[in-house]
């Protein structure tokens, strides 16, 4: 019976190590697989602005859309913010991609990557929400230049 008893409390006592354990591990897993999705959405969004802001026609084509005041849905300020392109008072100008977690993947956190006319690329991982909102709220009017952009 004590035989027993102790095999019965052992076989207990390993399963709420498993079970510790596992909920121990649960976020470390969790973050390794954020870490892998947003890792792969800068692996892809890295070479897609880079060839948007070597491209000569397509940032033209771009301009075009907001300086012409077309009737583009991927506008989203009038004269200068579409969904790739932020454009400066000065001319300046920001080719960017960015991603909100309310949108799928939801494991990819917030994350704005952009290259500028100036050469420089710029990060941040700031909530601009869908479609650029929070964006559009503190930036009422056209950035002056990319100086003062920041």
């Amino acid at each position: 019976m004590i035989v027993r008893s102790r095999t019965i409390l052992t076989r207990i006592a390993v399963g709420l190590l498993l079970v510790v354990s596992c909920l121990a591990a649960t976020p470390w897993l969790l973050g390794q697989r954020a870490r892998a999705a947003r890792r792969h959405w800068k692996d892809e969004a890295i070479p897609l602005v880079a060839s948007w802001a070597e491209d000569k026609n397509w940032r033209a084509q771009e301009i075009g859309i907001l300086t012409n005041r077309t009737a583009d849905k991927r506008v989203l300020a009038e004269g200068w913010l579409t969904d790739k392109t932020i454009l400066m008072e000065s001319g300046e100008w920001l080719v960017y991609k960015s991603h909100c977690s309310k949108e799928r993947p939801h494991l990819v956190k917030d994350i704005f990557l952009a290259k500028g006319s100036d050469g420089k690329w710029y990060y941040s991982t700031f909530h601009f929400c869908v479609g650029m909102v929070a964006l559009l709220g503190e930036q009422e009017t056209q950035p002056p230049n990319l100086a003062m952009s920041g």
